[in-house]
């Protein structure tokens, strides 16, 4: 009878090892940078980054902005992050502006690394003065199945970003310079009663 008690426990103690939950996946972290830099008609590089790219093989996001202040023209403005660099295979769907969709996969999985998994070059239009634009980086969940990281497999959070124009120092120096100039003249001109 203790044979058969003893029996009972182990296999009970085994099923409940085999029926116990497996351990909480983390979910790898990805996110575009808070508050880079950027200057009217220049082009201002901004990463998708990823904590871990362990056995990352393609990802597929989706990334809105502010178009009046940013613009992506095309995969001609994407290139591989510093965990990819021999990535080529890039695309995506930009043809509403703010709201594009990027992918980029290639046949080697990583073998792990932290940094940026894309570059995208925005444009800032030369006659934006200065403001900010959030970008948000999501994960574009085909209905079909797949998106993400590895097309879903790779349980995946995002973080949003910023980019903040800011004038040139140049440009502000001259217009303040420009300003003394004219205020100047016409505090001159009020003092000697010349119009």
């Amino acid at each position: 009878m203790k044979a058969i008690r003893d029996g009972s426990v182990l296999a009970l103690a085994v099923i409940a090892v085999l029926c116990a939950p497996a351990p909480a996946q983390s979910d790898r972290q990805v996110w575009i940078p808070l508050n880079i830099e950027g200057h009217a008609g220049q082009v201002v590089s901004v990463p998708i980054m990823i904590d871990d790219a362990t056995d990352l093989q393609s990802f597929n996001f989706r990334v809105t902005y502010n178009p009046a202040l940013l613009q992506l023209f095309g995969v001609e403005d994407l290139s591989p992050g510093s965990v990819n660099p021999l990535w080529t295979n890039f695309d995506g769907n930009f043809t509403t502006p703010g709201d594009v969709s990027v992918v980029g996969f290639d046949a080697s999985p990583l073998s792990g690394g932290s940094g940026s998994i894309l570059d995208m070059g925005f444009h800032v239009p030369a006659s934006v003065v200065s403001g900010t634009s959030s970008v948000t980086v999501g994960l574009l969940i085909d209905p079909l199945g797949g998106g993400g990281l590895n097309e879903g497999a790779i349980p995946t959070t995002s973080r949003d970003g910023s980019v903040v124009i800011v004038p040139e120092p140049s440009s502000f120096l001259s217009l303040v310079a420009g300003s003394l100039v004219v205020t100047f003249l016409a505090l001159r001109r009020r003092s000697t009663g010349r119009r």
